[in-house]
């Protein structure tokens, strides 16, 4: 169905890699950094510049500030 697709996205994969790889170089865990549901939408509404990253449900000016332009380079 819709659903599983939704989760095959290619991009969301690579958002997944980019968040392991900061998760490692902050000593955090992965989901303080966004959680699937924040990286399954960014995959998907594939944002294009800050305005649009702020859309995206758990990106909040610090997070941008913080990873949002690594996160935009992938997308």
């Amino acid at each position: 169905g819709a659903d599983k697709d939704y989760f095959k996205n290619p991009l969301f994969e690579k958002l997944r890699l980019l968040r392991s790889k900061i998760a490692q170089e902050s000593s955090l865990p992965a989901y303080i950094i966004f959680n699937d549901r924040t990286l399954l939408e960014m995959a998907n509404e594939k944002p294009k510049n800050k305005e649009e990253m702020l859309d995206i449900s758990g990106v909040g000016e610090i997070k941008w500030e913080k990873y949002g332009k690594r996160f935009l380079e992938v997308i």
